[in-house]
């Protein structure tokens, strides 16, 4: 059959679109299907609660303890790197869900490897604080550095004051 007429390709045309329009309608159907199954709605709640409970257990015993010897060793610094640091959730627990999904659920466990994170460095940082403390108050009542023995002697010539026989910290 030839097309000759404007009739015949009109007629043509309008067939092509009904048949693709209901074909298309059928894909968008099945699509709408799949994507409800892919994802289901899921309570915020819940999801916020997994999301912490994820990061707590992703935060094992050995990054808890790098995190307090870095506190401890590097003090302000692990903190801020602590507050600056960007965690993300293993991308494996995000493929095929919603962006609301993935939204919340990498927000709520930034927030919770944030501060777990944050809580372990500053008690390093603290511990550090303590430390120094505790060596600088456990020197003699005299306040000479050096006092408790002549370790420190060449260190302190008689410019200082403390190892000087005017000053009784001999």
């Amino acid at each position: 059959m030839i097309i000759r007429s404007k009739f015949h390709i009109f007629v043509l045309f309008t067939t092509v679109l009904y048949i693709s329009t209901s074909f298309l309608s059928i894909a968008a159907s099945i699509t709408k299907e799949i994507e409800n199954e892919a994802t289901p709605e899921t309570d915020y709640a819940e999801l916020r609660k997994t999301a912490k409970a994820d990061a707590k257990s992703d935060l094992d015993n050995t990054q808890r303890v790098m995190w307090c010897l870095a506190g401890v060793g590097c003090s302000v610094f692990t903190v801020g790197t602590a507050a600056l640091m960007d965690p993300n959730p293993p991308t494996r627990r995000l493929l095929g869900k919603s962006p609301e999904y993935v939204a919340i659920y990498t927000d709520t466990y930034t927030k919770e490897m944030r501060t777990s994170r944050l809580s372990l460095a500053g008690a390093g940082c603290l511990v550090s604080v303590a430390l120094y403390w505790l060596i600088m108050s456990s020197d003699d009542s005299s306040g000479c550095i050096g006092s408790g023995s002549n370790d420190f002697a060449p260190l302190f010539s008689g410019s200082s004051g403390c190892n000087s026989g005017s000053s009784g910290c001999n």
